[in-house]
């Protein structure tokens, strides 16, 4: 061992000075190499560990704003949105049946003019005369359910605030005449009656008092939206 050393020694003595430089640098540039080598193969695995973790927390932001603009939306949305869309349906619904109320009652005789055609109507009976002719109370039908008719007065009295407020209400609207006459004369009248339209029938009376007269007693029903009472 101490022979080779001895012989290097003296291998390295005989180099010149030149070559002594020459040596050294490309032994000092060899170790610088590798150090050079193995501490950025320590910081690339370094930066890659740290751009993974930047890209997790990128990631884990990204997924924070969608959570924070689905909050903000969810903020912005009025509450009462669906009890008003509720709300708007079923007034849609309400007016369109009332509508439909309107077409089925447009047939129907309007309460103003019902005194006025009747007394047109008895002018082209002869034999025939008016003993009186007056309006009677207007009822308000009711237009709940069965079931809410079975509640008791509390219910219908609810029933009524309630329709009257939301102006679905249907009033019948009652007229009555009394006429003084004979029998064939009386039937041939309540014959021209029956083929007009526009009311219904609601009481009929006739009574024999002073022979051959009578007197007959007709009560007339027209329906309105209207609380109007019948002009006599």
């Amino acid at each position: 061992m101490n022979d080779k050393w001895m012989l290097l020694q003296e291998k390295a003595e005989a180099l010149s000075v030149r070559e002594r430089v020459i040596i050294f640098a490309t032994g000092l540039i060899f170790i610088i190499i590798l150090w050079l080598q193995l501490f950025f193969s320590s910081w690339e695995v370094k930066h890659e560990a740290a751009n993974q973790s930047l890209l997790l927390a990128e990631s884990d932001l990204a997924e924070l704003k969608a959570d924070i603009h689905t909050l903000e939306a969810k903020l912005q949305q009025n509450p009462n949105d669906p009890l008003q869309a509720e709300n708007n349906e079923l007034e849609e619904h309400f007016n369109e049946l009332g509508e439909e109320i309107r077409e089925q009652l447009a047939h129907l005789m309007p309460p103003s003019q019902m005194a006025q055609t009747m007394q047109e109507v008895l002018a082209d009976y002869k034999g025939l005369t008016l003993v009186s002719a007056r309006n009677l109370p207007v009822e308000r039908l009711a237009l709940g359910s069965s079931e809410d008719e079975g509640n008791g007065d509390d219910a219908e009295s609810l029933d009524r605030e309630d329709t009257s407020e939301a102006g679905a209400v249907i009033y019948s609207h009652g007229f009555q005449m009394t006429l003084e006459g004979g029998y064939f004369q009386a039937l041939q009248f309540l014959q021209g009656l029956e083929e007009m339209k526009g009311f219904y029938w609601h009481a009929l009376d006739y009574q024999v008092e002073d022979y051959p007269k009578g007197i007959l007693t007709i009560e007339l029903n027209t329906l309105s939206l209207e609380e109007e009472w019948i002009g006599v």
